[in-house]
């Protein structure tokens, strides 16, 4: 795989920022963030990949100040398989999970 050099950061550094800062992302950015964002997820899914690790950890910035989704390491491609997990098995960042894959993880564990 090959990508372009991202050198804008990453979103969790920009958050981290604005958190020391004591100030909150304006909104418009937010809206353009998530909408750019949502095309990329869009794009992937339509093309039958799931990313799996949605975070801000994962979200680069190009030239430009233009988001882009990045680690599709764990992403699963749809035509493989209908199952979208390993059995017995949790993948993602936990604290980024949805209260449904945490919740299916720690019955796994316990």
């Amino acid at each position: 795989m090959v990508m372009e050099c991202l050198t804008g950061g990453t979103l969790k550094a920009r958050l981290m920022e604005l958190r020391a800062r004591g100030v909150l992302m304006p909104l418009a950015d937010v809206a353009r963030l998530l909408d750019a964002l949502a095309d990329a997820l869009d794009y992937a899914y339509a093309r039958g990949t799931v990313h799996r690790d949605i975070k801000p950890a994962n979200i680069l910035f190009a030239s430009g100040d233009a988001p882009v989704l990045t680690d599709f390491g764990i992403a699963k491609l749809l035509e493989q398989t209908v199952q979208m997990s390993a059995t017995g098995s949790i993948l993602g960042t936990p604290a980024y999970m949805s209260p449904e894959q945490a919740a299916y993880g720690t019955r796994l564990m316990g």
